[in-house]
């Protein structure tokens, strides 16, 4: 966006939301991306509920997509930031480990 005005630079935007997932799913090619998001071990994601980013907006966006889509996935939230959050890896490399033995 423009800093001084904060109007958006439209090709800009455009750009952004044509890898944004939320939107990869709603669009022309929704079922495609659907489809292949279906075949995965694990669809994983997880957000602060005070990122600095707000991204834990766009997760519960997506959770909340991936649900109507009847896509498998596990969406986690957790009271901290963007920032410093290697704990968490108790919680996500487990999973990780378990969905990349599965396919291996």
């Amino acid at each position: 966006m423009d800093l001084a005005t904060l109007e958006l630079h439209e090709p800009v935007w455009r750009r952004w939301l044509s890898f944004d997932p939320v939107e990869l799913l709603s669009g022309a090619e929704a079922g495609r991306h659907a489809e292949a998001l279906g075949k995965l071990s694990l669809l994983y994601f997880e957000a602060g509920r005070r990122d600095q980013f707000n991204l834990d907006f766009g997760a519960r966006r997506l959770a909340r997509r991936l649900t109507a889509l009847k896509i498998d996935h596990v969406h986690e939230e957790f009271e901290d930031d963007h920032y410093s959050t290697s704990y968490r890896f108790d919680v996500s490399f487990p999973r990780l480990f378990a969905a990349l033995s599965e396919g291996g």
